[in-house]
């Protein structure tokens, strides 16, 4: 805050310009206040309203938080409504990255994981599809996609860091859309490593179903998956039914047997259950399907 208050007794007109930059919820900038005339008392009045603003969208971000975890759909109406981000699939998308330490993981899965000709709501479904319209959270899906780089990164650490940002929905056609679309950027990014999108997707759904078979609880040490098998299975899933090298797709493994993917909410959940510090915990945590998956949300 900047500001110079004139001092009264020396018969000086008062007049303050004063700046704040609040860094409000939806990254909004700060905002000036211009004090033309004004007595200390009314300048002091002018801070604090300016403050309580402040307060009040920090508490309806916060009762957004809810609404989201409860209802994926009226959640983000309500912070369209609060003016936290606009009905724009851009916008959207950018909310989504921006906030996505505090949204509801299983929520955001939810979002990207829609039907490809569904709108926002019966409102909107004949605005543009950016504007809410048919084809609105497809829009949302390709928005967040490609708002991140893959360049250069290994294929399962660039799973690892696409689905850090919110938890795979249980329905696997949503886990279709959603992995397609990693694969259309990451090959993209990428032409070296792959000869098509086809072939990345492939081998990134085999490598979530190999996640769940090293590391769910539920399946006995004998009954896993093997270095062997994995390269078996994915056999011919190259170009013109080609074969991925041996020695990549058995480093996948070995990366994959050695660090699972892991959400940093259920880390933070399960080392607060334990009393341990999450550091503890990072190599040590271990989830069933479902933990991962996460379960259909349906909107209320």
């Amino acid at each position: 805050m900047k500001g110079d208050i004139p001092n009264e007794s020396a018969g000086i007109e008062n007049s303050v310009t004063v700046e704040t930059n609040f860094n409000y919820e939806n990254g909004s900038p700060g905002s000036s206040l211009n004090l033309s005339s004004h007595t200390p008392a009314e300048f002091a009045g002018k801070i604090v309203a300016a403050f309580d603003t402040k307060r009040t969208k920090d508490e309806n971000f916060e009762t957004g938080l809810v609404k989201f975890k409860l209802s994926m759909k009226q959640g983000l109406k309500f912070f369209i409504e609060s003016e936290f981000v606009e009905l724009d699939a851009r916008d959207m998308s950018r909310f989504l990255h921006e906030h996505k330490e505090k949204l509801d993981m299983t929520q955001i899965g939810e979002v990207l994981g829609k039907e490809p000709d569904s709108c926002f709501d019966k409102n909107s479904k004949d605005a543009d599809a950016e504007k809410g319209g048919t084809g609105f959270f497809f829009r949302v899906l390709s928005h967040y996609v490609a708002a991140i780089d893959f360049t250069g990164i290994k294929f399962d650490d660039g799973i690892r860091l696409f689905l850090s940002g919110f938890r795979l929905p249980g329905e696997a056609q949503k886990i279709d859309r959603i992995m397609e679309k990693f694969a259309e950027r990451y090959t993209h990014q990428n032409e070296e490593v792959f000869a098509s999108a086809d072939t990345a997707f492939i081998l990134a759904f085999s490598i979530i179903m190999l996640q769940t078979d090293l590391h769910s609880p539920s399946i006995k040490p004998e009954k896993r998956m093997t270095a062997e098998g994995f390269v078996r299975n994915n056999r011919g899933i190259s170009i013109d039914g080609g074969d991925l090298p041996n020695e990549f797709l058995e480093g996948i493994y070995k990366r994959i047997q050695i660090n699972p993917f892991t959400l940093k909410e259920d880390d933070e959940a399960r080392a607060a259950q334990a009393g341990v510090t999450k550091e503890l915990m990072d190599t040590s945590f271990f989830f069933d399907t479902q933990s991962f998956f996460g379960s259909s949300v349906e909107e209320r």
